[in-house]
């Protein structure tokens, strides 16, 4: 028999002699225990001597196949070292933790949408042109004019509503402030110019025509029909319709 004592906790154990070279676990602690070489005659001697002293008998640990078994301390890695065989392992798959939800997918855009947006646009885009093409016009110009005309005339702006008529030649100039001051003594006779509202408005050429409502203070409204000419690019009003004096 062979004499070991146990690495782990220090109990003396007995081994058969067939069991030397190789490696047993310690039926009190567990630990592996290495069973050392030893000749014949130094086992012989060593049984002897351990004949006096109580021992626990061994149990033999089965190694796992193509794997070498190490005392307890040699089992250990350190900190950021690989086991052996670890790189032949396959990787298992990482389950997300509980109460987070994996990241969804991208959704394809449906082509339906990619068409909607695409008309949106298209339509916008004419719609935005068409305003852009009015706010150029002459009829846009005309109607500017005549809510510009009308607004003086509202106010009471007498000197304001002589600039609304042609003073390119004298003539024009001395008519200019006769027909502001008729309109706005028209105007002043009624209490005032309650309100207006623009009809309509017709371009032919460097002419053209305003429909016009003027809601007096006095309760009455009176439609009338302002004659405008196109004159190095401003419009003004016609002197010889605006002579006509009282509003139709």
């Amino acid at each position: 028999m062979i004499q070991v004592a146990c690495s782990g906790c220090g109990a003396r154990l007995k081994v058969p002699d067939e069991k030397a070279g190789s490696r047993g676990r310690c039926p009190k602690c567990k630990a592996v225990v290495e069973i050392p070489k030893v000749e014949v005659e130094a086992a012989v001697g060593a049984e002897e001597e351990a004949e006096a002293a109580p021992a626990r008998p061994l149990r033999a640990v089965r190694p796992r196949a193509g794997t070498a078994t190490a005392p307890r301390s040699l089992h250990r890695p350190r900190m950021g070292a690989h086991p052996a065989g670890a790189a032949d392992r396959p990787i298992a798959p990482v389950r997300p933790r509980s109460g987070r939800r994996a990241a969804a997918p991208p959704k394809k855009k449906s082509p339906l949408v990619v068409i909607l947006v695409v008309v949106g646009a298209v339509v916008v885009l004419g719609i935005g042109g068409a305003v852009a093409w009015f706010m150029r016009s002459d009829e846009y110009a005309v109607a500017r004019r005549t809510q510009g005309f009308c607004e003086a005339l509202k106010k009471e702006q007498t000197a304001k509503l002589a600039d609304f008529f042609p003073q390119r030649t004298p003539e024009e100039k001395l008519a200019a402030p006769l027909g502001a001051a008729f309109m706005g003594a028209f105007v002043q006779a009624a209490g005032g110019l309650e309100a207006y509202k623009i009809q309509g408005v017709s371009v032919d050429g460097d002419r053209a025509t305003t429909r016009v409502t003027l809601v007096l203070k006095n309760g009455k409204s009176n439609a009338d029909t302002m004659t405008w000419q196109k004159i190095d690019g401003e419009w003004y009003l016609d002197l010889d319709a605006a002579r006509g004096g009282k509003p139709k």
